[in-house]
């Protein structure tokens, strides 16, 4: 082909205009030209479009066409914000340390009856079912399933479906038939989504849905799961987070003889089967099964009716359970094996002040107002709020006080473990039945209501809110919206995410400008930043989370940030007081409730400074004391039944209870008490 410079120039700039606009667009100006029909054409570009363009001379003018991407339909995985490539992706699969397109299939290498399939970020490990509609079936090396000699009326490579079970795909090769039974893959989009064309065995995803790729997290339907968390899916179905892949193993259903209206779905087993056979079901206990039919023998034994023979075997537990963060091994009465279940969610408020969410964000927020820690914004069952107060400098607030509102009675929990209901001082302990209770737990209060919320203040700056799982995706606050995602806990009253905690902290702030207050004039200056004695007394007071005494819970719980908090609170704290205390306690439970209690009080003096005349210091004691209630109404306030762990904390001495806050001997409770 040959070209003169002019014809180059108009080449260029044809081609960099038609990729402006669209491939339709209309251009004014010189055409092209070129001699070899079909003949690729070089172009120098100069812009940094990431598609390929090949560009031919077609008719005699260069033709340049963008590179073609695949259709995106189906997918509900397409990976937002690729800017660097050409094409949309559709989220791919990770297993065993090697990537999978989405849309591949391949077979075990070492099981041909064993399947995986990728789709959308879901990897489906299925068995496949063998179908052989002949009495001398022949089995062929490395194939799943045995073969029937001849092809009968069907040709070579013609392929046909059973009648009784479109999923039953049979096939002609060399003259033999090869019949077998795969189970559908899982999908990844939600019921709403989902589609079955007609002839068709499998249902499939309609539609597309763009997602930001998460990691150490799987998106299944409309529903996050946490790496290493296992769920069901149906009865056919266990999955898996792993990898942010969706590891699904799902049970293939054999294929029925019978035709369609004889097959019945059953209400508790994942496959169908055909109406039952008198002569195939068995007897046991007086109780007739069904051939295929499994039952319990007891919680880990399992038994099922094969063909009028009854076979059990022994459920096997896994070793050594894991579970994730935000989940607890649980012996359930009714199962054999120990499971993950989700566990509480906590939100800690502690020091000057620091908060972790119930999803587990950190932040400092040093708001000196009234703010909304937790409440239920859907159904309005609870409120917690805090009352924030400035502290030495202008810096750094503390929390002064909890109030709690539940069906409109409203509870103060104020310094000195001081307790007021509709503004009036009670004594401890406190029950509205139906509704809550109120206790002296060692050196704190606990509010516990009807309802599965839990609040423990200390008298001092230290909150702990406990919700039942059942508040999931219903709460707002200070302590973030509890949807197990802790990226998005800086959502304001309006359901607005921001980026600044100082503007997210603001929003949620109640009571008007009269429930702020400000430090003293002659106090706006943090000691640390002025006097190398307070910054050595902050150290010395802070080393505590350091020492080897917390060193069995630093794998689990990171110490750093609460030794930073730390070290902060001792910055702005009266000469007075030690205000590492309250850090060092929060460190200490969430230590204690990720199973691991640690002795760590006889390195500070933040517990035995509590303790009344009469009480004790116990190093791992129990939650909650005997009081003359316990004792004469258990039916009504049992001893903290159930609590998993012991506490730190002041005790009465062996053989006395509590009583409006002394210690004495249990004859001489009050009879009415």
């Amino acid at each position: 082909m040959t070209l003169n410079v002019a014809k180059n120039i108009g080449i260029s700039l044809i081609v960099f205009a038609w990729l402006q606009l669209t491939a339709t667009a209309q251009l004014a100006g010189t055409v092209a030209t070129c001699e070899n029909e079909g003949e690729v054409v070089e172009v120098p570009l100069t812009w940094t479009d990431p598609c390929k363009y090949t560009c031919r001379c077609k008719s005699g003018q260069v033709v340049c066409e963008k590179q073609a991407c695949p259709s995106m339909e189906g997918c509900h995985a397409v990976i937002y914000g690729l800017d660097d490539r050409c094409c949309e992706e559709c989220k791919g699969c990770v297993y065993k340390n090697t990537t999978h397109v989405s849309g591949t299939s391949w077979m075990d290498a070492h099981d041909p009856c064993r399947e995986f399939t990728c789709q959308a970020g879901v990897l489906s490990v299925t068995e496949t079912k063998c179908y052989t509609p002949c009495d001398d079936p022949v089995d062929v090396k490395d194939q799943c399933c045995p073969v029937c000699e001849g092809c009968g009326t069907y040709k070579e490579g013609e392929t046909f479906t059973l009648d009784t079970d479109i999923c039953v795909q049979c096939t002609c090769k060399k003259n033999r038939f090869e019949c077998f039974k795969r189970a559908c893959p899982v999908l990844s989009c939600s019921a709403s989504h989902v589609a079955v064309r007609e002839g068709h065995c499998c249902p499939e995803c309609r539609g597309t849905r763009m997602v930001f790729e998460v990691f150490n997290r799987c998106l299944l339907g409309n529903k996050i799961y946490n790496d290493g968390q296992s769920f069901q899916i149906g009865l056919c179905t266990s999955c898996t987070c792993m990898d942010s892949t969706s590891v699904c193993h799902t049970k293939a259903c054999p294929p029925l003889d019978c035709a369609q209206e004889l097959q019945i779905q059953m209400s508790e087993e994942c496959c169908p089967k055909c109406m039952a056979e008198e002569e195939k079901t068995c007897k046991y206990r007086n109780v007739t099964y069904e051939d295929g039919q499994e039952w319990k023998l007891d919680a880990c034994t399992v038994c099922v009716c094969t063909e009028r023979e009854i076979m059990c075997h022994v459920i096997e537990c896994p070793q050594d359970l894991k579970c994730s963060q935000g989940f607890k091994p649980k012996k359930l009465s009714s199962e054999c094996c120990t499971r993950c279940v989700e566990d509480d969610a906590v939100c800690t408020v502690y020091g000057d002040p620091h908060y972790i969410t119930f999803d587990g964000k950190t932040y400092n927020f040093q708001g000196r107002c009234k703010y909304v820690l937790a409440q239920d914004c859907k159904n309005k069952t609870f409120s917690v709020r805090a009352q924030n107060d400035a502290r030495v400098s202008a810096e750094f607030a503390w929390t002064k006080m909890i109030e709690v509102v539940v069906n409109k009675l409203k509870i103060r929990m104020r310094p000195g473990l001081e307790v007021r209901v509709q503004r009036k001082v009670v004594r401890l302990p406190y029950i509205k039945l139906g509704l809550f209770s109120i206790v002296k737990d060692s050196f704190s209060i606990v509010l516990r209501t009807t309802f599965g919320v839990k609040v423990v203040w200390d008298g001092d700056s230290y909150a702990e809110i406990t919700v039942d799982p059942k508040y999931k995706s219903t709460l707002c606050g200070l302590c973030g919206n509890y949807n197990g995602n802790p990226d998005d806990d800086f959502t304001n009253k309006r359901g607005k995410l921001l980026e600044d905690k100082e503007r997210f902290g603001n929003s949620w702030k109640v009571g008007g400008a009269k429930m702020c207050k400000l430090p003293k004039k002659n106090h706006l200056v943090p000691p640390c930043l002025d006097s190398f004695e307070a910054r050595v007394r902050a150290m010395r007071e802070c080393n505590v989370l350091k020492r080897r005494v917390f060193s069995p819970c630093f794998n689990v719980v990171d110490p750093r940030e609460y030794y930073k908090s730390c070290i902060q609170d001792m910055c702005d704290c009266p000469r007075h007081r030690s205000c590492a205390c309250e850090t060092v306690i929060a460190y200490a439970m969430a230590c204690s409730r990720n199973g691991i209690d640690v002795a760590w009080q006889e390195y500070t003096t933040c517990g035995e400074r509590q303790c009344q005349e009469g009480e004790i210091y116990d190093h791992c004691g129990p939650r909650c004391q005997q009081t003359c209630d316990t004792i004469n109404h258990n039916s009504i306030m049992p001893a903290c039944k159930g609590e998993r762990h012991c506490i730190a904390g002041c005790r009465c001495i062996t053989r006395k209870v509590l009583h409006n806050g002394r210690c004495i001997r249990p004859n001489d409770c009050p009879s009415g008490s």
